[in-house]
């Protein structure tokens, strides 16, 4: 988890990337696109967002203790197995996910270098929503549990794009590159037992992979199109977040 002073050089980061874009090159940067998109939730603040629920309203086993050195709350609260590996892919929790959605509003510009590669730099605004179920609950608590989150933030990134247009109708995309992120998330863990709502806000740092295709009505404007995109992204205290989504360009 970084801190105030971390995400402000990611909007430094950007800034600087900005004053590139516009004076490397011999074509000017284009002009700035918009997308509009749908597609799976960011993952990365679960980890943070659980355990500051956990510190909030939980006292933590002697096992969860002894893992993450955890001191309890200060008023007493209920023993119960939730933190921050929960939801990890290395939990010995069972769980599912049942639902991860986001929408997202991008701005982005970019500085050809030649042929189909590019220098790239966007910012996004996002709201996403998730929900897990523990079907034998946490620990000693083995009622079946629900934990929901809902999550908006803002998102910079700079990076390298290369774009291929095929024919009028498809185009393809391949880019790397690393960003920012900071966000706000209400975490809900409901059960039997359980009813807490806990706020929180965290901000991470990534290295991103894309690959997309796009789906032109062979207008000559390339910024017009409905795309498909997966992302890989990879945070260094959350592990790796993987997001497939459709978006409209501008």
């Amino acid at each position: 988890m970084h801190n105030a002073q971390s995400t402000a050089s990611y909007l430094f980061s950007f800034g600087l990337l900005l004053v590139m874009l516009s004076g490397c090159g011999t074509a000017p940067p284009s002009k700035p696109s918009f997308t509009l998109g749908y597609g799976q939730d960011d993952m990365f603040f679960i980890p943070s967002a659980l355990q500051a629920t956990a510190e909030q309203f939980f006292t933590p086993s002697p096992k969860t203790a002894a893992r993450t050195a955890t001191a309890p709350p200060a008023a007493d609260g209920l023993v119960v197995d939730i933190d921050e590996d929960t939801l990890s892919p290395d939990s010995d929790t069972p769980y599912h996910r049942k639902k991860s959605r986001q929408i997202r509003l991008g701005a982005q510009v970019e500085q050809p270098l030649g042929g189909a590669l590019s220098l790239h730099a966007g910012a996004s605004l996002f709201y996403g929503k998730s929900r897990y179920v523990l079907p034998e609950g946490a620990g000693i608590l083995k009622d079946p549990t629900t934990i929901r989150f809902a999550s908006h933030g803002v998102e910079l990134e700079t990076g390298v794009a290369w774009r291929k247009r095929h024919s009028h109708f498809v185009s393809s995309l391949f880019g790397m590159g690393f960003g920012g992120t900071v966000a706000q998330t209400r975490t809900q863990i409901n059960s039997a037992l359980l009813n807490v709502e806990n706020r929180s806000s965290t901000s991470a740092g990534f290295i991103y992979t894309d690959v997309g295709l796009g789906l032109h009505n062979a207008s000559p404007k390339p910024n017009r199109a409905l795309k498909l995109r997966t992302r890989l992204k990879y945070y260094p205290d959350a592990g790796l977040s993987l997001q497939s989504g459709i978006a409209a360009e501008f």
